[in-house]
């Protein structure tokens, strides 16, 4: 929304070379970037090219680097830079996001934090938002304790993240839905008092992966919305584009997508939209000794190695490089399988009746 903003007030242009508005870091140029450039639009719909899906944060008591010392590997994560040529493909990158972040702030000669507080939070009276990382002490009695999986409180209570744009926002469902409902009146040309309708239609144009320029686009193009994982966090939203339906749900566990799954269907029933179904889903009984074969490394590219084991007749994504809990992923053929969790379908596969690899939600895993 507030490039979106900045695009209207004619300070950016979603389809510029963002180089051009980076003085403070550049984004190198490689053998993807000779015929096509990574832009504002692409990053926002997730189709830069770029790497790093999503961020661990880093404890409260620690070292902590600056934007551009994200971007340029110097933190837990590894440096931004472009792996396929920018347009091709979705590939949901939070380093991109990162990217226009510093893009933001070398553009406007501001803290990112002041220019989302002037172009978006306080125009829309979100008063209980803030951008600004860490989190100031005065608000910490208003933070939710962030838990793992197993109950444990995250170290320090929360993180700090100093990837803003992609993991930085603090906030309320309150706020977020004062978000979503700016978004339906402009979209029905009422009052909004950040974008005009033609662009807030383009915002909610969904590329590939029913991507569009910040939201999500779901269930047919009825609805748009975005999740939200932090470590300690689950959430998610959805919004309708007619009707003015909004839901949104905040939970503060990692395990919290099944329960905030359960919550969004049943708002869905009571109300008699038209929206999410559950998927029902019958275990397949594999014999022990195929479960076996799949059990290993495999390396997903930008975000790195993934390990696989057996436990319980199921297999089990171990905690490391990509995710942070363990995943229990339950088999309904021999090489379709569930992560019980979320519902996440998982896509193995099969050669010569050995596994060789993975598709995930736009992400392919190579056994190594």
């Amino acid at each position: 929304m507030a490039v979106l903003d900045m695009v209207e007030d004619g300070t950016l242009d979603l389809d510029t070379d963002i180089n051009e508005y980076l003085t403070s870091w550049k984004l190198a140029d490689n053998e993807f970037t000779v015929d096509e450039k990574v832009t504002l639009r692409r990053i926002l719909n997730h189709s830069a090219g770029t790497t790093v899906w999503g961020f661990p944060g880093y404890s409260r008591t620690g070292d902590i680097p600056d934007a551009v010392g994200v971007v340029s590997g110097k933190g837990n994560t590894d440096s931004i830079y472009v792996y396929k040529i920018p347009g091709a493909s979705w590939q949901y990158s939070g380093g991109g996001y990162t990217v226009m972040q510093i893009a933001l702030s070398d553009v406007e000669q501001k803290p990112f934090e002041e220019i989302m507080a002037e172009r978006v939070l306080k125009p829309l009276e979100m008063n209980a938002s803030t951008y600004e990382q860490p989190l100031p002490e005065s608000l910490y009695d208003r933070a939710a304790t962030g838990y793992r999986g197993n109950g444990d409180e995250v170290d320090g209570k929360w993180h700090v993240y100093p990837e803003q744009a992609a993991a930085g926002l603090w906030t309320t469902p309150t706020d977020i839905g004062k978000y979503a409902i700016a978004i339906q009146n402009s979209l029905d040309g009422s009052t909004n008092s950040v974008l005009d309708p033609e662009t807030t239609k383009e915002m909610l144009t969904p590329g590939d992966n029913n991507h569009a320029l910040g939201p999500g686009i779901r269930f047919n193009g009825s609805y748009f919305g975005h999740g939200g994982a932090n470590e300690g966090y689950r959430n998610d939203f959805f919004a309708s584009m007619d009707g003015g339906n909004v839901v949104v749900i905040m939970t503060n566990s990692d395990a919290g997508y099944p329960l905030l799954s359960e919550l969004m269907q049943a708002i869905f029933r009571h109300y008699g939209w038209s929206g999410p179904e559950p998927t029902v889903i019958t275990r397949a009984d594999l014999p022990l000794e195929y479960l076996n074969s799949f059990t290993g490394t495999y390396n997903i590219p930008a975000l790195g190695n993934l390990t696989l084991a057996v436990k319980d007749s199921s297999l089990v994504i171990l905690p490391g490089e990509v995710v942070s809990n363990q995943a229990i992923l339950v088999p309904v053929s021999d090489s379709t399988f569930f992560d019980m969790s979320d519902g996440t379908q998982i896509q193995f596969h099969i050669k010569k009746g050995i596994p060789s690899g993975f598709e995930v939600q736009g992400f392919t895993g190579t056994r190594i």
